[in-house]
């Protein structure tokens, strides 16, 4: 639906309008878009694993994890939301905040369990031989 939803507006997008350069269209779309988006999340029936923060704070719609965070565990809402952040201090993506209530909404994960090691096994010389 997305695709679809892109398709018949991108070629509106393109044309000539005063004062108005590629990144202002691009963010006109990007507008349009996000209810669509919002609503496809909206839907899920499991907890919801972001991946790609980023995007939403180079096109300017973080405000769409606030209204995420606001569903969860709702009648009608979504189980939960994980936002993964490559940060290991705060909460931060391109220069912007995560929108958390505390800092119980957020989990560091630990070097040891992104490498496998909790469940890598130690191997000695005596098990070798």
């Amino acid at each position: 639906m997305l695709e679809w939803f892109g398709r018949m507006f991108w070629k509106r997008m393109l044309r000539p309008m005063p004062h108005e350069g590629n990144w202002d269209k691009l963010m006109r779309l990007v507008g349009r878009a996000m209810p669509l988006v919002e609503a496809e999340l909206l839907k899920a029936e499991q907890t919801i694993l972001l991946i790609y923060p980023g995007l939403l704070a180079r096109y300017q719609q973080m405000t769409l994890l606030e209204r995420l965070r606001e569903q969860i565990g709702r009648e009608n809402g979504i189980p939960g939301l994980w936002v993964l952040v490559p940060n290991d201090q705060q909460a931060v993506v391109e220069g912007q905040a995560v929108p958390l209530l505390s800092p119980g909404q957020r989990a560091r994960i630990p070097e040891k369990w992104l490498r496998n090691g909790h469940r890598a096994a130690v191997v000695t010389q005596s098990d070798v031989l």
